[in-house]
């Protein structure tokens, strides 16, 4: 939401709304009609109006501040993404490496994180907790059925967006503005200790 809108901010409004975005792909654009109560075209004609109205609304300004980079149970780590790693190369055929103290990365470092496809990093790279489970959405879980379970494609008809599991991971996301379908898993643990 809040990269959408800086890409709003910064003029990319026509292709976002026009479908030539992820923004409009994954429902963000959607979301932000919504919030901001405009229709499309209100929106486009007035885009600085939805910017105002979108950060004035309760889910921007009482939703987000309290939103964590990650929250830790005894068993499990919960993210958006993934947990950062140390990245070098380009994306497409980059190596990661684990990065011990991830919990107290920069901002820097958890923006990159909040948006890696954590099956890659998990199934590929190996970037995982010992003794934990991270419970991460953002990247379909259908990727991880089609390229490290060998069940079904990625966004055919046969794909499978339930939760993908493997050592160490949970992917959760459903890729609901494509399949229609919320994952939802109940997990009981016992809650660490806040540090002051």
């Amino acid at each position: 939401l809040v990269q959408c809108l800086q890409s709003i901010a910064g003029g990319n409004i026509y292709e976002i709304a026009s479908g030539m975005s992820h923004h409009y792909r994954n429902g963000t654009w959607d979301t932000l009609l919504q919030l901001a109560r405009m229709n499309e075209r209100d929106a486009l004609d007035y885009p600085s109006m939805l910017i105002e109205r979108i950060r004035n609304s309760p889910y921007y300004r009482e939703l987000l501040p309290f939103a964590r980079d990650y929250y830790e149970t005894e068993n499990y780590v919960f993210v958006h993404g993934w947990i950062p790693s140390l990245m070098e190369g380009l994306p497409y055929n980059a190596t990661y490496t684990y990065l011990p103290d991830w919990r107290k990365a920069d901002t820097t470092l958890w923006y990159r994180a909040r948006w890696n496809n954590g099956i890659e990093l998990a199934c590929k790279h190996k970037i995982l907790e010992i003794g934990k489970t991270i419970v991460c959405g953002h990247w379909h879980a259908s990727y991880g059925h089609a390229k490290y379970g060998n069940q079904g494609s990625e966004d055919g008809e046969d794909a499978i967006f339930t939760p993908f599991s493997a050592p160490g991971i949970l992917a959760i996301d459903g890729c609901t503005a494509y399949s229609g379908i919320v994952n939802c898993v109940v997990i009981e643990d016992t809650p660490l200790k806040e540090e002051n």
